[in-house]
């Protein structure tokens, strides 16, 4: 009776217990639940968080169902607290719940905060929430859709385990880890998304998720933990990014429909059972980077058809690795190791080695006249030649590059030097020089080299002046001349004669000439000074003089009256520059300038005798 007694009085201890509040107030949400709050900051900035009704299962007297919206703030006792986050078991088991609206107040939900929510059909969590919970929406069947922000970054272990409704899921480029078992048993998921953000796919992440045909692994992801994929039935294909090192165990076990599977050579070991029952393989090449294959690894892919081993090494291989496969398919291994693979441990029951050729594709090139001599080839002529000695394969395709000729004419003037390409010339002669290109082969360059004299320093230079300009002379023969005053290039004129009318009364000007015949130039002249004095305008016997028309298109004459002796009729720019010299006599009484062709501008005209220096300016228009 005592005993009996006492196990009563646990009992009923246990029930007070297990009805102890957990929580600070209760309040009424905006949807009419009642909602429990514990106050996690009760200083400003005011906090709370919303809790669970009891400490322990079954957590709620009444469960919250309906349509619930979590308010951004609470009031209480005359404060106003911000709903910052909600607690571990929050909505455990509501399976009355149908919807809900999570405000951006939220920075955290608890672990298991809406596990076993069975009704809720879509939850969108506000861009405010960093990680998605372990555990947090397991069980929750009738999920179809989870809106998850780019703000979270790690999705917990079994967070969506079990959601069997959830058709696709989109994973944002915050995300960095998916944990283990986190989309396990979602047996509706046929799409997913993972961005080239995530470094890790936790063990079970999408075990048994057997609506999965295809899933794209990016190559930021180093690490897939063990069953991740195992039981996912409708997998068709997968593309292990180069990124992995080694495939965990039991990784793709089960995936029945799984016909292809590309291994990358960075991949160094696969783990026991990792592709276990995958009866729809029906080739698997193993890169040269792998040295064990797991017990079990392929244990029952009966579809396999071909095995190719790419290392000269055999991989360590366990008794089970290939369980229950056909020993007798074609294994293909390195020609020169195929002795290796036969007597290697466990690849001994394989009874058909075929040696594969080692294939070289190599490329190569020789100069025009030179042969190709190497893989015992005598070839001297482009194209693609295939040779075989014996395990090696050689693909060679032979460039032959010609041997250029060019040839190069060329001036200099006498005295000089021609050092370009290699030569080192200084007289008119044909030479030849061989060089060698970029690409090795000999080039044959020609110089046809011309060496021009250089024209005869201009001398006898002499400075007159002139009615209202200075007029230089010398003697020299060249082609054209360049015309220097006080060291400054003034002119440049095909005339040993130059006209400065540039000039002021009562200065000085200094001036040195040098010849050129193409382009060669001759030193200058010795330099000749002159004080330049003007003259007025000289009109002696009353000579009548007029230029018309003037303005003019081209052509103008110039009449002259009471001329007692013959004069020189210059025309020149503005410049200076002499364009055309007349003589006119003393019966001449008009003479025709012709400027056509020439530019719209205004040119100097000067008549000049012992008596007469006048100078008179003509406009072309």
């Amino acid at each position: 009776m005592r005993k009996k007694l006492l196990i009563v009085l646990v009992f009923v201890l246990i029930c007070i217990t297990s009805k102890v509040q957990a929580y600070s107030f209760s309040a009424v949400a905006p949807s009419g639940q009642t909602l429990y709050y514990n106050i996690t900051s009760s200083t400003a900035p005011y906090k709370v968080e919303i809790t669970r009704e009891l400490l322990s299962y079954p957590y709620y007297s009444t469960k919250p169902t309906g349509a619930l919206v979590i308010p951004d703030s609470v009031s209480y006792n005359g404060i106003t607290y911000s709903v910052t986050s909600l607690g571990d078991f929050i909505f455990y088991d509501c399976y009355g719940l149908v919807s809900l609206t999570i405000p951006t107040s939220i920075t955290s939900i608890g672990q298991y905060a809406f596990y076993g929510c069975s009704y809720l059909t879509s939850v969108a969590i506000p861009n405010s929430v960093t990680s998605i919970a372990n555990n947090l929406f397991e069980g929750c069947v009738g999920l179809t859709s989870v809106l998850i922000p780019n703000s979270v970054t790690s999705i917990g272990n079994a967070a969506f385990y079990h959601c069997c409704s959830i058709t696709s899921i989109t994973i944002p480029n915050s995300v960095t880890s998916i944990g283990a078992g986190a989309f396990s048993a979602c047996g509706s998921l046929i799409s997913v998304t993972i961005p080239n953000s995530v470094t890790s796919i936790g063990g079970s992440a999408f075990y048994c998720c057997r609506g999965l045909t295809s899933i794209i692994i990016p190559n930021s992801v180093i690490s897939i933990g063990n069953y991740a994929f195992h039981s996912c039935s409708g997998l068709t294909s997968i593309a292990i990014p180069n990124s992995i090192t080694s495939i965990g165990d039991y990784a793709f076990f089960g995936c029945s429909t799984l016909t292809s599977a590309t291994i990358p050579n960075s991949i160094t070991s696969i783990g026991e059972y990792a592709f276990c029952g995958c009866i729809g393989l029906t080739s698997i090449t193993i890169p040269n980077s792998i040295t064990s294959i797991g017990d079990g690894a392929f244990s029952g892919c009966s579809g396999l058809n071909s095995i190719t081993c790419l290392d000269t090494v055999p991989p360590q291989l366990f008794y089970g690795s290939f369980y229950n496969i056909n020993k007798a398919i074609p294994i293909y291994v390195p020609c020169s190791s195929k002795l290796n693979y036969q007597t290697a441990p466990n690849w001994n029951t394989f009874t058909n080695f075929i040696g594969v050729k080692n294939t070289q594709n190599v490329s190569a090139s020789i100069c025009q006249g030179d042969i190709y001599k190497n893989y015992g080839a005598s070839i001297d002529s482009s194209g693609v030649y295939t040779f075989v000695n014996g395990c090696d394969s050689v693909i060679l395709n032979l460039t032959v590059t010609p041997i250029y000729s060019d040839t190069i004419t060329a001036y200099i003037c006498q005295g000089q030097v021609y050092n370009q390409y290699g030569f080192n010339a200084d007289s008119t002669e044909i030479y030849t020089q061989n060089l060698q290109t970029i690409n090795g082969c000999d080039s044959i360059i020609t110089l046809n080299l011309t060496v021009n004299p250089s024209p005869i320093t201009p001398s006898g230079l002499f400075v007159e002046r002139k009615h209202s300009y200075l007029e230089i002379t010398w003697d020299s023969v060249g082609e054209s001349y360049e015309v220097y005053r006080d060291d400054s290039l003034i002119a440049t004129t095909s005339q040993a004669i130059y006209q400065d009318t540039n000039v002021l009364n009562d200065s000085s000007y200094c001036y040195k000439v040098k010849a050129f015949i193409g382009n060669c130039e001759s030193d200058f002249s010795v330099e000749e000074c002159m004080q330049f004095v003007g003259l007025n305008d000289i009109n002696i016997n009353n000579q009548d003089i007029t230029l018309y028309p003037n303005p003019t298109n081209g052509k103008a004459k110039l009449s002259i009256q009471r001329l007692n002796d013959k004069a020189q009729v210059n025309i020149f720019d503005l410049t200076g520059r002499v364009l055309k010299t007349y003589t006119i006599d003393t019966n001449q009484k008009e003479l025709e300038i012709d400027l056509s062709g020439y530019a719209k501008g205004v040119y100097n005209i000067s008549i000049n005798n012992n008596n007469t220096n006048i100078s008179k300016k003509l406009i072309i228009q």
